[in-house]
Protein backbone atom coordinates (compact mmCIF):
# COMPACT_ATOMS: atom_id res chain seq x y z
CA UNK A 1 0.00 0.00 0.00
CA UNK A 2 1.31 3.22 -0.84
CA UNK A 3 0.22 6.37 1.63
CA UNK A 4 1.60 9.41 2.38
CA UNK A 5 2.15 10.81 5.95
CA UNK A 6 0.57 14.18 6.70
CA UNK A 7 0.51 16.21 10.12
CA UNK A 8 -2.93 17.55 10.97
CA UNK A 9 -3.25 20.92 12.68
CA UNK A 10 -6.87 20.54 13.96
CA UNK A 11 -9.57 17.13 13.40
CA UNK A 12 -11.98 16.16 15.69
CA UNK A 13 -11.69 15.14 18.87
CA UNK A 14 -13.49 11.35 18.25
CA UNK A 15 -10.63 11.01 15.20
CA UNK A 16 -7.50 12.67 16.82
CA UNK A 17 -4.12 11.63 16.37
CA UNK A 18 -0.62 13.09 15.93
CA UNK A 19 -0.24 11.89 12.47
CA UNK A 20 -2.42 10.63 9.41
CA UNK A 21 -1.22 8.37 6.67
CA UNK A 22 -3.34 9.19 3.49
CA UNK A 23 -3.73 6.94 1.23
CA UNK A 24 -3.65 7.68 -2.26
CA UNK A 25 -7.65 7.60 -3.33
CA UNK A 26 -8.84 9.73 -0.17
CA UNK A 27 -11.15 12.68 -1.50
CA UNK A 28 -8.89 15.50 -0.94
CA UNK A 29 -10.10 19.24 -0.82
CA UNK A 30 -7.68 21.76 -1.71
CA UNK A 31 -9.56 25.12 -0.60
CA UNK A 32 -8.56 27.94 -2.19
CA UNK A 33 -9.30 31.42 -3.71
CA UNK A 34 -11.64 32.75 -1.27
CA UNK A 35 -12.57 36.74 -0.85
CA UNK A 36 -9.74 38.60 0.43
CA UNK A 37 -7.55 40.84 -1.41
CA UNK A 38 -5.14 37.93 -1.74
CA UNK A 39 -7.18 36.19 -3.58
CA UNK A 40 -4.72 36.04 -6.74
CA UNK A 41 -2.11 34.63 -4.56
CA UNK A 42 -4.47 31.48 -2.95
CA UNK A 43 -5.46 30.71 -6.61
CA UNK A 44 -1.43 29.96 -7.52
CA UNK A 45 -1.02 28.57 -4.23
CA UNK A 46 -4.04 25.99 -4.80
CA UNK A 47 -3.63 25.15 -8.30
CA UNK A 48 0.23 24.36 -7.22
CA UNK A 49 -0.59 22.35 -4.67
CA UNK A 50 -3.61 20.33 -6.40
CA UNK A 51 -0.52 19.62 -9.26
CA UNK A 52 1.50 18.28 -6.66
CA UNK A 53 -1.12 15.95 -5.26
CA UNK A 54 -1.98 14.75 -8.58
CA UNK A 55 2.18 14.43 -9.36
CA UNK A 56 2.59 12.33 -6.50
CA UNK A 57 -0.23 9.72 -7.00
CA UNK A 58 -3.53 11.23 -5.36
CA UNK A 59 -6.14 9.82 -7.60
CA UNK A 60 -9.36 12.18 -6.12
CA UNK A 61 -7.92 15.76 -5.50
CA UNK A 62 -10.90 18.21 -6.16
CA UNK A 63 -10.39 21.60 -5.80
CA UNK A 64 -12.44 24.01 -4.28
CA UNK A 65 -12.57 27.85 -5.03
CA UNK A 66 -14.59 28.78 -1.54
CA UNK A 67 -16.75 32.38 -2.46
CA UNK A 68 -19.08 34.42 -0.80
CA UNK A 69 -21.90 31.67 0.63
CA UNK A 70 -20.67 28.27 -1.18
CA UNK A 71 -18.84 26.97 2.13
CA UNK A 72 -22.40 24.43 2.31
CA UNK A 73 -21.40 22.84 -1.35
CA UNK A 74 -17.51 22.21 0.48
CA UNK A 75 -19.24 20.07 3.69
CA UNK A 76 -21.74 18.53 1.31
CA UNK A 77 -18.90 17.35 -0.97
CA UNK A 78 -17.53 15.44 2.25
CA UNK A 79 -13.94 15.40 1.86
CA UNK A 80 -11.97 12.72 3.42
CA UNK A 81 -9.33 16.04 4.37
CA UNK A 82 -9.66 19.78 3.64
CA UNK A 83 -5.92 21.04 2.57
CA UNK A 84 -6.29 24.92 3.34
CA UNK A 85 -4.70 27.34 1.12
CA UNK A 86 -6.78 30.19 1.95
CA UNK A 87 -4.77 33.37 2.73
CA UNK A 88 -6.26 36.84 4.59
CA UNK A 89 -9.45 36.96 6.11
CA UNK A 90 -11.89 33.73 5.68
CA UNK A 91 -8.67 31.31 5.44
CA UNK A 92 -6.33 33.06 8.28
CA UNK A 93 -8.96 34.09 10.73
CA UNK A 94 -10.27 30.49 11.56
CA UNK A 95 -13.44 31.02 10.21
CA UNK A 96 -13.06 28.06 8.00
CA UNK A 97 -11.11 25.75 10.28
CA UNK A 98 -14.35 26.48 12.84
CA UNK A 99 -16.59 25.20 10.22
CA UNK A 100 -14.83 21.94 8.86
CA UNK A 101 -14.62 21.37 12.78
CA UNK A 102 -17.94 21.26 13.28
CA UNK A 103 -18.52 19.41 9.89
CA UNK A 104 -16.02 16.91 11.57
CA UNK A 105 -14.14 17.16 8.69
CA UNK A 106 -10.78 17.18 9.30
CA UNK A 107 -8.16 19.92 7.83
CA UNK A 108 -4.30 20.91 7.48
CA UNK A 109 -3.40 24.60 7.33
Amino acid sequence: MNHKLFRICNIPKSRRQKEVYMDKSMRIAVVYGGTSTERVPSLKGGHAVYEALQRSGFTNPILFDLQNHNIDRLLAMQPDIAMLVLLGKGGEDGSIQGALELAGIPYTG
